[in-house]
C-alpha cells in the first residue's frame, strides 16, 4: 500500500522548511522549534516563496553569524553595503546597549551622557560605529543571559569582524568627515577586545590577548596624533572624553615622552589611583600607562622578554580597579596567571607581591 504524504503547506516556519520537515504552523512557535529551543520565524503574510526567503535570510543573518551580506537592488559602495540590516536581533542590540550597556563603560555622569546620547548618534551616520555598539551590546548580553550565550557571540563577532573591515578601509582616506567616528570606533574596539570571553585555564593565549590590547590602544591614540584630524575630534561632542579632571592634579606632560620608561609610568598611575581613590577612577586613568608605555617596551613585550613581561604583571594590580565594570570583571588575575605561565622559575619570584595582592599566592608553587 503506497505510503500517505501529507498535503504540503507554503505557509510553515522557515526552521521547517530548512530541516524539511512538516510544520503545524502553531504560532508564534511551532511544537517542532519549541521542542528544540530554536528560533521560530514565519514569513510575512501575502509574501512570496522568493520574498520570504530574503525577509527570513535579513531576520537570521546576525543569530546565526552568517558572513553574507543580503543584496539590494540599488547601487551602493562597498562600504554602504556592509550597513547592517535593521532586523529583531539587531534591535533587540540597540535596545541593550540604550537601556544598559552605555551605563557600564563609566561611572562619570558626564561620560555616561557621551556614551548614551552621543555614541549612539554618530552610529546613525557611521555603519563602523553602529556595528561596533552592536557588537559590545551582544558581548553584555553573552554574560547577561548565558542560555543563549552562543547566539549572542556569534552576532558579536559578526558585527565586530565587520566593522573592523570598515574601519581598516576607511583608514585609507581619513579626513575631518570620518575621524571622529573611526575614533569612536577604536573606543569600543578596545573595550570589546577587554570584554571577549575568558576561558579560566586558557592562560596560553594571554600574551596575544594583550598584545591585542596593546596594538588597539596605539592605534586609538595614533588617531588623535593626526593633528589635521585632532580639532575634529577633540573639541566637537566627544569633548568630555579628553577632559583629565583629577589626572590635572599630577601634572602630567600632554606628549608622550621618549625618555619616560615603562616603569616611570607605571609608578605614575599608582599615583593617580592612590590620590583619586578607586572609585573615582575613569578607563582613562587605567589604561593610560599603555598609551605612555615607551616603544621600546613594547618591542620587549612582544619579544616576551621576561623583564617586560614582570611590569605588566605589576599593571595587573591597576587593571583590578576597572573590574567593577561586567567587561573587565576577572582580569587582572586572568592575566596575571597567564604571565606567570609564561615566565621560567628564576622569573616567577619576581611576580610575589601582585600575586599576593590579588589572592593567588596559595594557588601556585
Amino acid at each position: 500500500m503506497p505510503r500517505q504524504s501529507h498535503k504540503k503547506s507554503r505557509k510553515g516556519c522557515q526552521q521547517c522548511k530548512d530541516r524539511k520537515v512538516k510544520c503545524d504552523e502553531t504560532r508564534p512557535k511551532c511544537t517542532n522549534c519549541t521542542k528544540r529551543s530554536v528560533e521560530c520565524l514565519f514569513p510575512p503574510p501575502g509574501a512570496t516563496t522568493r520574498s520570504r526567503s530574503r525577509v527570513y535570510q535579513a531576520q537570521q543573518r546576525s543569530l546565526q553569524g552568517s558572513r553574507e551580506e543580503i543584496s539590494t537592488t540599488t547601487h551602493m559602495s562597498p562600504i554602504e553595503d556592509m550597513s547592517p540590516a535593521m532586523g529583531v536581533a539587531e534591535m533587540v542590540l540597540l535596545h541593550q546597549y540604550s537601556v544598559s550597556t552605555c551605563f557600564t563603560i563609566s561611572r562619570n555622569l558626564a561620560l555616561r551622557t557621551v556614551w548614551q546620547i552621543h555614541i549612539p548618534h554618530f552610529g546613525f551616520s557611521s555603519p563602523i560605529v553602529l556595528r561596533g555598539i552592536m557588537a559590545l551590546s551582544a558581548l553584555h548580553l553573552v554574560q547577561l543571559k548565558p542560555e543563549y550565550q552562543d547566539s549572542y557571540l556569534d552576532q558579536a563577532e559578526l558585527h565586530h569582524e565587520t566593522a573592523l573591515q570598515m574601519a581598516a578601509a576607511a583608514l585609507q582616506k581619513i579626513d575631518k568627515e570620518n575621524a571622529p567616528s573611526i575614533y569612536v570606533f577604536s573606543l569600543l574596539a578596545c573595550i570589546f577586545s577587554c570584554a571577549k570571553p575568558r576561558k579560566p585555564e586558557d592562560f596560553w593565549k594571554v600574551i596575544d590577548q594583550i598584545i591585542e590590547w596593546l596594538n588597539l590602544i596605539r592605534g586609538t591614540v595614533s588617531i588623535l596624533l593626526l593633528n589635521e584630524h585632532d580639532g575634529f575630534i577633540k573639541n566637537g561632542p566627544l569633548s568630555p572624553l579628553f577632559i583629565l579632571g583629577h589626572r590635572k592634579s599630577l601634572e602630567w606632560e600632554a606628549r608622550i615622552q621618549p625618555s619616560f620608561n615603562a616603569i616611570e609610568n607605571l609608578g605614575k598611575s599608582f599615583a593617580t589611583i592612590h590620590e583619586m581613590g578607586s572609585r573615582n577612577c575613569e578607563t582613562a586613568d587605567i589604561f593610560m600607562w599603555l598609551v605612555r608605555a615607551p616603544d621600546h617596551y613594547l618591542h620587549f613585550f612582544h619579544q616576551r622578554k621576561p623583564e617586560a613581561l614582570v611590569i605588566f604583571g605589576f599593571f595587573c594590580m591597576i587593571i583590578r580597579e576597572l573590574e567593577w565594570t561586567w567587561w573587565m570583571q576577572g582580569a587582572s588575575s586572568h592575566l596575571l596567571q597567564g604571565i606567570y605561565y609564561h615566565l621560567g622559575e628564576e622569573h616567577r619570584c619576581w611576580l610575589h607581591w601582585p600575586m599576593q595582592q590579588l589572592g593567588l599566592v596559595s594557588s601556585f608553587p
